[in-house]
């Protein structure tokens, strides 16, 4: 429908309604709802509230776990290993 003929149908001005829908715009709620009547009825949309709490949705699939970096075991170094590491004074840490 465009600018124009949404700005015929809800009395708004195009630029102001240019303004209010782009990316730094906040319509107020009467406006918003005037644009959405005018999309209604040109589209022939009905639109209904529905209560979240009694919709049942459909559940998700269980996601597969994933080991934690606790339950990994590293190997231990072994005595050849950690006199590579060795420094006088330094002990080897893991």
């Amino acid at each position: 429908m465009g600018f124009d003929g949404l700005s015929k149908r809800t009395g708004i001005p195009p630029k102001s309604l240019m303004r209010m829908l782009g990316p730094a715009g906040n319509p107020q709620a009467s406006n918003l709802l005037a644009i959405i009547g005018a999309l209604r009825r040109d589209a022939g949309i009905e639109l209904h509230i529905v209560d979240a709490k009694k919709e049942t949705r459909p559940k998700r699939p269980k996601r597969a776990r994933v080991a934690s970096a606790k339950a990994i075991r590293y190997p231990t170094a072994t005595h050849e290993a950690r006199a590579g590491f060795e420094e006088p004074g330094r002990k080897f840490r893991r």
